[in-house]
Order: C-alpha cells, then sequence, then structure tokens
C-alpha cells in the first residue's frame, strides 16, 4: 500500500519557484556572457533582460502606448496591457525597469504554480499537484515565466481564475478573469472551464440529486453573468487601442505588420511541417519547427490517453487545455509555440494524473524536460530561434 505525503505548504511550493526562477535567470545570464562574449555583468544584464518581446515590454512601460511607435505606427497595440501596467507599477517600488519585469514575472509565476498545485489537488491529490508542478517547473519554455514577458501573470490570472471556478467563488474568478483577458488574447478561454464547473454544480442529476430546473436556472443564471465578466478585460483592450488610434481594433491592422493572423488548424500544420522539411538540420529547423511540431502531436496524446482514461478524465481541464491548444495553433505565423504551451497548465496536471502511477515513466520525462529546457535556455540567451 502506498502511502500519501502529507501536502506541501504553500509558502514552500512559492519560495522554491520563485528560487528556480532566480537560479535559472542567472544560469541564462552566465550563458549569455559565455556565448555572447560580453566583458561585463551590465552588457550581458541588458542583453538577456532585453531579447525579443522583452524589449518591447520594457519600452511600452517606459513611454506608454501612445509614445511607443515605429515608423509613425502603434505597431505594439498588438501587445496586450496587462503586464505593461504591471510592470508599470512595479516600476514605482523598482526604478530600473527591466529589473521591476524580472521581479513581477518571478512572483506571479511563483503565485500561479502555487494555484496550479491547489486546483490539482482539489481535482486529484497531493501527488499529482507535486508531479504537475514539476512538469510545468521543468518543462523546455518554462524559463519564459521568470523572463519579462506575460508568461508569469497570465498564469498567475488563468490558474487562478480556473481554481476559484471550482472552488464557486465567482466573484474572485471574475477578478483574475479580467486579468487574464487583459493580459493575453486567449486569457478568454477560462470561461470554458469556469462554465463546466458551473454547469455541473447547479444542473440537475447525479451530483445534484432533488434539484429543480428552476432552482438551477435561479442560482444559475447570476453566476453565469459573472462567468462574463471577464470579457470587460478585452473590452479594456479594445477600448485602449479606440485611445491611442482611435479604432478599437487598430491591433488587426498592426498584426499584419508581424504577419500576424488567424489560420486554421489544418494550414498551420502544414507550413510549419514545411517549413520543417525546408530547415531540416539547421537552427530553425532544430529550434523552431521541430518542436513547434512536437509539442502538438505530444499534446494530442495527452489529451487522448486522458479521455480515455477514466480516473483522469475530467471535463473542465480537458475543454481549457484542448481549445487553448486549438487557439495557439491557429496562427498564421507561429514562432511561440512552445512558450505560449508553457501556460497551458491544465495539460501538465493531465499528463501527472496519466502518470502516477509509473514512476519510471515519470523520471525520464522530468529528466528530458530538464535536459532540453538547459539547452533552449542557452539557444535563447546567444538570440537563437527561441522566442
Amino acid at each position: 500500500m502506498r502511502i500519501q505525503r502529507p501536502n506541501t505548504p504553500l509558502w514552500k511550493i512559492f519560495a522554491a519557484t520563485f528560487g528556480f526562477r532566480i537560479l535559472l535567470f542567472f544560469i541564462g545570464l552566465a550563458a549569455c556572457a559565455a556565448l555572447c562574449g560580453h566583458k561585463t555583468f551590465q552588457s550581458a544584464y541588458s542583453s538577456f533582460t532585453q531579447r525579443w518581446d522583452a524589449w518591447h515590454y520594457i519600452r511600452l512601460a517606459e513611454q506608454g502606448y501612445a509614445g511607443y511607435m515605429e515608423d509613425g505606427k502603434h505597431l505594439f497595440l498588438v501587445f496586450f496591457p496587462g503586464y505593461v501596467w504591471a510592470l508599470r507599477a512595479m516600476c514605482l517600488l523598482i526604478p530600473d525597469t527591466a529589473a521591476a519585469g524580472l521581479v513581477l514575472s518571478a512572483l506571479c509565476c511563483a503565485g500561479g504554480y502555487c494555484y496550479v498545485y491547489k486546483l490539482t489537488e482539489t481535482y486529484y491529490n497531493a501527488r499529482v499537484a507535486r508531479s504537475a508542478l514539476l512538469y510545468l517547473a521543468l518543462f523546455p519554455y518554462s524559463f519564459f515565466s521568470g523572463l519579462v514577458m506575460t508568461e508569469g501573470l497570465f498564469l498567475l490570472a488563468t490558474a487562478g481564475a480556473v481554481y476559484y471556478a471550482v472552488k464557486r467563488k465567482w466573484l474572485l474568478f471574475a477578478v483574475f478573469g479580467i486579468v487574464s483577458a487583459l493580459t493575453r488574447m486567449t486569457g478568454l478561454l477560462v470561461i470554458l472551464p469556469a462554465f463546466v464547473e458551473l454547469c455541473i454544480a447547479e444542473l440537475p442529476g447525479k451530483r445534484n440529486p432533488g434539484r429543480t430546473w428552476k432552482v438551477a436556472l435561479r442560482r444559475g443564471v447570476p453566476r453565469l453573468l459573472l462567468l462574463a465578466v471577464p470579457l470587460l478585460g478585452t473590452g479594456g483592450y479594445l477600448l485602449l487601442n479606440y485611445i491611442v488610434d482611435g479604432d478599437p481594433l487598430a491591433f488587426m491592422t498592426m498584426q499584419e505588420h508581424w504577419h500576424q493572423g488567424f489560420m486554421w488548424l489544418p494550414g498551420v500544420l502544414r507550413y510549419v511541417t514545411a517549413y520543417l522539411i525546408s530547415s531540416f538540420g539547421t537552427e530553425n529547423g532544430w529550434f523552431l519547427w521541430l518542436p513547434t511540431l512536437l509539442l502538438f502531436v505530444l499534446s494530442v496524446l495527452i489529451l487522448v490517453l486522458s479521455a480515455l482514461k477514466r480516473e483522469a478524465r475530467n471535463p473542465a481541464l480537458w475543454s481549457h487545455a484542448a481549445i487553448y491548444l486549438i487557439v495557439t495553433y491557429s496562427l498564421s505565423w507561429l514562432l511561440s509555440a512552445g512558450r505560449y504551451l508553457s501556460c497551458c497548465f491544465a495539460l501538465f496536471i493531465l499528463l501527472a494524473k496519466l502518470t502516477e502511477k509509473k514512476p519510471r515513466l515519470r523520471t525520464v520525462i522530468l529528466c528530458i524536460e530538464a535536459v532540453c529546457m538547459l539547452v533552449f535556455l542557452g539557444v535563447y540567451a546567444k538570440s537563437g530561434p527561441v522566442l
């Protein structure tokens, strides 16, 4: 008989996660200095902290959406404002914008891990919750959660929103849902698992014996309205577009500059495969297109196995992971699939449940993740195609 270890205190999870983010940052900083030939700490620090999208978030926090332009256009309206506004608030305490962003992301990531742990523990048990955190922490792209990017805040907001939906604390769900929708376009997807949980909680059935439809509607309709509150976050983003550029849909025009837009999933998979074939053996092939395609296959495998295995089957988590995967892989120029999937906490929870009774497989997966993460962090540090 396997003995269930006691639950891990949240303060330990928070401290361990925060410390791990700091450790990864210094590993990346050392890799940047070694691989890029930086002679001073300041040179390596500036290069590593202001790479790819991080540069834009720092400029947006410092200059604002109206002030930060390129070619006379507000091209950076494509970046949602949740993280930018949080970063500006953090700068009131830490004057250096990059340092403020690092601290903000690490704190948010640590808080997000606490919610993922509590959510998994609520659905399954503490052992599965610990495995989910390990899978999440060692995911090859997880280091983005500690950089000046949106991953840390987005994980905190989405995991928090789903957790409070599970706990039927709909006002708190609404608050976290607004932040989620303000941070990324996919933030609105928290409405789906919340709707699933609301149906489970209120509709007549085996879980609610004796519940009538009249009672279900009386209780459910007000809560259903709270489920729509995250739309206010999207509304705030559209309002920002209107204030800055005079058009609430200005971001759609700006997306064309970045070659971004909607594309049906089969079309995305076709062009990813084509790019992989044409660039096979090159850095782009190994670190951009191959992981993009491989992560999709592995994610689908997790979803299929979770749907087939009864004890792992969870409608709220499964629906969130599935729709998140589909939306992520519906972009016309998908360069950051791994970074986006690093926030899909539901996938890691489902994987933890699937491997609960397979300790050797769990160890192999974690070792592969850890090695890949160090390799990808090194590629990112030298400005390679990990973005």
